[in-house]
């Protein structure tokens, strides 16, 4: 085609200008039949990324502890009475590794603290006329909860305040312990194995596992209570039998601790922080002082809600 000559120039002019009026009056004629036209001049649009497929896992999981408190403001199933499970599960994330000091400070509430604990947080159900949600925490805390009080209290208070975010309710602080160590039937719980990342932190809240970047300190608990005391020392002949009178709800975390170059026994309670200490040497067996060689025990009586410390 020559596009010197004016005359051709005009007509490719009026060629579009047909084709466009052509494609106008097509678009009415496809709108007026209930379907919408594809205008997009794109032909190299990205196909839309496809989800990953999700694997559904059962969440395993062991019961630690149960506390027990009520909803000041609002209502979760229609009931203010509720109990909180804490349990551990290796299946959710470890909190990431930090120095003591770091792990202080968040303990502390201290406003520089970063240090986390992924939590999963359950659906709540009705059990008794008391709305039950499991809460669920890395397994490698169990221990550091029966050995450090700070510990535990800081995942109580996390639990909390997860579920005043999530269920948009006010908690009160002044909870107690229940006697059992998981309040209700045992809940199944699944997990989402591809919402993970490589760094095992959760990258999506399909999982209902959350963090807090600073609980507060809890307040008004029953830290102070006292859960055990003395209640008879027998001594025979032959041995030396110290009766303590204890609360169920605090069998799980008594520690009893023999120090023989002191000769000192040593009783705690992880949750209210109490401590009880026996100079051993300061009794006798029969007539005679502690030998430097003894046999040490102790008993947990269920039936009689008693704890034995036996000397022989």
């Amino acid at each position: 085609m020559d596009s010197s000559n004016p005359l051709l120039a005009v007509g490719d002019s009026l060629r579009k200008q047909d084709l466009h009026e052509l494609n106008e009056a097509l678009k009415k004629e496809i709108v007026s039949s209930g379907h919408t036209p594809y205008t997009s001049t794109n032909t190299h649009e990205e196909v839309p990324k496809q989800p990953k497929p999700v694997v559904q896992s059962k969440l395993e999981y062991s019961p630690f502890i149960s506390l027990k408190t009520l909803c000041l403001k609002g209502k979760i199933l229609e009931t203010s009475k509720m109990c909180i499970n804490l349990c551990f599960s290796q299946h959710i994330p470890k909190p990431p590794a930090a120095k003591e000091s770091e792990i202080q400070k968040a303990f502390n509430g201290d406003s520089d603290a970063t240090w986390q604990v992924p939590m999963y947080v359950g659906l709540p159900k009705s059990f008794n006329d008391v709305v039950v949600i499991d809460c669920i925490a890395n397994s490698s805390l169990s221990e550091r909860c029966l050995a450090d009080n700070d510990t535990l209290l800081y995942l109580f208070e996390l639990s909390l305040e997860l579920i005043e975010d999530k269920y948009s309710v006010s908690l009160d602080r002044k909870f107690s312990i229940n006697n059992e160590i998981y309040f209700g039937s045992l809940s199944t719980h699944y997990y989402s194995e591809t919402t993970f990342d490589d760094k095992g932190i959760p990258d999506d809240k399909s999982n209902n596992i959350e963090t807090k970047e600073k609980p507060n300190i809890i307040l008004n608990s029953e830290k102070n209570k006292k859960y055990f005391d003395l209640f008879q020392t027998i001594d025979t002949e032959s041995s030396l039998l110290f009766i303590f009178s204890i609360e169920q709800k605090v069998k799980p975390s008594i520690e009893i601790l023999f120090d023989k170059k002191s000769n000192v026994c040593t009783i705690s309670n992880a949750i209210s922080g109490e401590t009880k200490k026996l100079a051993l040497s300061s009794y006798r067996i029969g007539k005679s002082k502690l030998p430097k060689e003894y046999k040490a025990s102790a008993y947990y009586v269920v039936s009689e809600s008693k704890l034995l410390v036996f000397i022989s």
